[in-house]
């Protein structure tokens, strides 16, 4: 379990403890951690972006959190980099139709609910203006309003559609810097 708001270094160390397990589930050989807080090797230097290579960003995603996602899986596990952003496109576009259906049915219990948890995926990416479109969207949930909603559900559309193509370009830097050899 990691407490928000999720700290780099809390989630480094719980995936590495959790990718331990897998590997020795795997293998059938589960290692007992003496000390569940000192269970990870990665120093908070080891996934920092200084240790991330420079790859583009657009003002579409913010490059800072970009580059602490991409050292993160260079530190740790390298696909979690793309299976970060894949789960993000697969359950914000889910989520954008549950947000449309919430709207028209005036359900702003759950028009408040989705809209928190885009807000807190958006900003995990570093889709900082998606995350500010579905922080409006929230506070018009827990005011019992969707007057407006309509029109922030559009603009979250439209603004989920330049994150789309921006990840898909991130992921193929990621994924072509993986390819050349490490020096």
């Amino acid at each position: 379990y990691i407490s928000k708001p999720v700290k780099q270094e809390d989630f480094a160390a719980a995936l590495k403890v959790w990718l331990t397990k897998k590997e020795g589930d795997e293998t059938g050989r589960v290692e007992k951690t003496q000390n569940e807080n000192t269970t990870s090797t990665a120093s908070p230097d080891s996934i920092s972006p200084q240790g991330a290579s420079p790859l583009s960003t657009s003002l579409v995603l913010n490059s800072e959190v970009v580059a602490r996602l991409r050292a993160l899986a260079q530190a740790t596990e390298r696909t979690l980099f793309n299976q970060i952003f894949t789960s993000f496109l697969s359950d914000s576009a889910e989520r954008i139709g549950i947000l449309r259906s919430a709207e028209s049915a005036t359900d702003t219990e759950r028009l408040q609910r989705t809209a928190h948890a885009i807000k807190g995926a958006s900003a995990n990416v570093g889709a900082t203006h998606m995350a500010g479109i579905a922080d409006q969207l929230e506070v018009l949930g827990r005011s019992s309003s969707v007057a407006g909603a309509k029109e922030l559900i559009d603009e979250m559309e439209s603004e989920f559609e330049r994150v789309r193509n921006e990840i898909n370009v991130v992921m193929e830097q990621f994924d072509s810097s993986q390819e050349r050899p490490q020096s």
